[in-house]
């Protein structure tokens, strides 16, 4: 059994080297791929509990004009 060059051995651990990296940076790559899902889904939902907090809001607002004001709104006019 011949002794490997110290050059191979140096080229061997230099890919190793990389090999770890390009599976930490791909993996790396994942979760941040994963966290900015998980932002754009946590975006939509607040914008979705906005969206009905203002409808519930306007209905509840149009609803005590008309009973204690007896005012309809331009909404409740055309529908």
């Amino acid at each position: 059994m011949a002794a490997k060059p110290t050059s191979e051995i140096i080229l061997r651990s230099n890919f190793s080297e990389e090999t770890d990296t390009v599976a930490a940076i791909e993996e790396n790559i994942q979760v941040l791929s994963f966290a900015e899902r998980e932002k754009k889904e946590s975006q939509k939902r607040a914008q979705r509990a906005v969206s009905t907090r203002r409808r519930i809001e306007d209905y509840l607002e149009n609803r005590w004009m008309h009973d204690y004001h007896g005012i309809e709104s331009k909404e409740t006019e055309t529908a």
